[in-house]
């Protein structure tokens, strides 16, 4: 919503894009009653897909110990050293690559060196034989594609804003475009600049309706002879206090504000400020993080009443989804126990 309100509809797939009016007030009179829809099936699946690989873990190990094999469980971890090496295959082709077939830094401040490649013979003879060594890890890695997909995807079921479907298909995908349908008809009712100017029609209408005396319906005037001086402040000797109230007060509201004041100038320099373009830097790192920030939901937790902090959605599924992977692991390695006895 905060891009829709500066006009950007960049992140609105094209295929969204050129609906009607009365298309987008269909799918945001459907976006209420899919969102609890969605959250009911979301919670159903993460517990399913949390719980039964715990039970089935738990189960696991309390039949091992009742049967005294709970010490040939390490034993059956042995194929784990395949994936293990596939990581450090990666982590030496990164080193390697960095040690000989990157140009140096150009600048010795730089963080990183360019995207240049230095010994270009040896780049390709070594480019040649890990072809078929990359072949064979791309087995496993098609595979983690399609587990980590279908496992994200369930934790990702209630995210309405975001589509589960790749690029190209959102538009079947019936649950996001309910969500851009809603937020197109908000932005529509709630614009920032249309709020301000209803207000400042309906204020102007009141205050003319108690100054003036109404005339006939027919000639409408305190709609068409509007004038908003009202809201214009007149130059009082109270003027620089009343601004300076604002002043602070606006700061108070708005802290990210101060670091863009401009101090220690006077008013000649004010009257005779000039911007040149071509000096002018433009940092909109804080922009990208405010844009991004309803992508990025942290789950806040509370310590002893006084002590808060907060942890990353990304961490928090990846501690689950090595919870998850733990478990059947362990429920492999016993079921294929007891199923030798």
């Amino acid at each position: 919503m905060l891009l829709l309100f500066k006009g950007d509809r960049s992140f609105i797939p094209k295929t969204l894009r050129t609906h009607s009016p009365d298309v987008y007030m269909a799918q945001g009179l459907r976006c209420i009653g899919t969102s609890i829809t969605g959250m009911f099936w979301g919670t159903l699946f993460c517990y399913l897909l949390v719980f039964l690989p715990l039970a089935a873990m738990f189960v696991t190990i309390k039949i091992l110990n009742q049967r005294n094999l709970l010490d040939q469980i390490w034993i059956q971890f042995e194929w784990l050293i395949y994936p293990i090496c596939l990581v450090i295959i990666f982590k030496v082709q990164i080193l390697l690559i960095g040690l000989f077939f990157i140009q140096p830094k150009i600048n010795a401040d730089d963080k990183y060196r360019p995207l240049a490649v230095d010994n270009r013979n040896m780049y390709d003879v070594f480019s040649f034989f890990t072809i078929f060594l990359n072949a064979s890890i791309g087995l496993f890695t098609f595979l983690k594609r399609i587990l980590v997909g279908a496992f994200l995807g369930v934790f990702m079921i209630p995210r309405m804003d975001r589509s589960l479907l790749m690029r190209g298909y959102e538009a079947m995908d019936k649950c996001y475009v309910n969500y851009i349908g809603m937020i197109m008809v908000d932005v529509a009712h709630n614009h920032p600049v249309m709020r301000v100017f209803c207000f400042l029609v309906k204020s102007g209408v009141e205050n003319r309706r108690y100054r003036i005396p109404l005339r006939s319906a027919v000639e409408n005037t305190v709609y068409g002879d509007l004038s908003f001086s009202e809201h214009i402040p007149i130059e009082t000797e109270h003027s620089i206090a009343k601004k300076r109230w604002w002043l602070a007060f606006t700061l108070i509201r708005n802290p990210s504000l101060v670091a863009l004041r401009v101090r220690d100038c006077n008013r000649e320099s004010r009257h005779s400020l000039t911007l040149s373009l071509t000096d002018n830097k433009y940092d909109n790192t804080a922009l990208v993080n405010q844009d991004n920030s309803a992508y990025t939901r942290c789950f806040s937790l509370r310590c002893c009443r006084n002590y808060k902090f907060e942890i990353p959605s990304n961490i928090l599924i990846n501690l689950v989804a090595l919870i998850v992977l733990l478990s059947m692991l362990v429920f492999y390695s016993g079921f294929s126990i007891l199923l030798k006895l």
